[in-house]
């Protein structure tokens, strides 16, 4: 009976070990971020980036033709990826020269990703707060609806020169275009050896 008893308490505390060990190793693994390793370099899977460039953009209330620009933060909490970026429909007005009308917007939109070694996906919409011109005399302020598609080609891993198309909807100044954009990613984390 005393054998029976202590292989019962023996064969308990080793299925406690092993399951305290699975959890430690289950938060181990929860808590270090997921690495990537290309040519011998070491890059973290979930990270933000930064796009921006210059394009082409038409009004599409009547037609006007312009060259923006804009810039953009897009970031992640936990694997939802969230944007905050700025787009201007006239190149020369970011510089102060805000003669006509114009496009001046700021937005905040979800998203989805997708990457691999060499290219990346995004899609995001959201809301945005448009302001400027509509002639030399009469502004506006409004709120939109924004949405872009970015496609990249890595130069490296976390670098690279794509497309974006965009679409500002709003009732004042309604836009669409395409904008060729460079990125960079926070992926590097060092080298295999580090």
């Amino acid at each position: 009976m005393f054998l029976f008893l202590l292989s019962q308490t023996l064969a308990f505390s080793q299925v406690d070990s092993l399951k305290q060990r699975q959890l430690l190793l289950k938060k181990q693994k929860k808590d270090s971020p997921d690495y990537i390793v290309v040519n011998g370099k070491k890059f973290k899977s979930l990270n933000n980036w930064l796009n921006g460039g210059i394009g082409t953009c038409t009004k599409l209330s009547y037609g006007k033709n312009s060259v923006p620009i804009g810039i953009g933060y897009n970031f992640h909490i936990k694997q939802q990826y969230f944007k905050i970026g700025y787009l201007r429909s006239e190149v020369s007005g970011a510089f102060g020269n805000l003669t006509g009308d114009y496009l001046s917007a700021v937005h905040f939109c979800y998203g989805v990703r997708s990457e691999n070694t060499n290219s990346h996906f995004a899609y995001f919409a959201g809301i945005s707060k448009s302001k400027g011109l509509k002639t030399d005399t009469s502004s506006y302020s409004t709120i939109g609806v924004y949405s872009e598609i970015q496609l990249v080609k890595k130069i490296v891993y976390d670098v690279g020169i794509g497309a974006t198309a965009f679409i500002d909807f709003n009732p004042d100044y309604p836009i669409v275009g395409v904008r060729i954009d460079l990125f960079f990613s926070n992926a590097y984390r060092g080298k295999v050896n580090d």
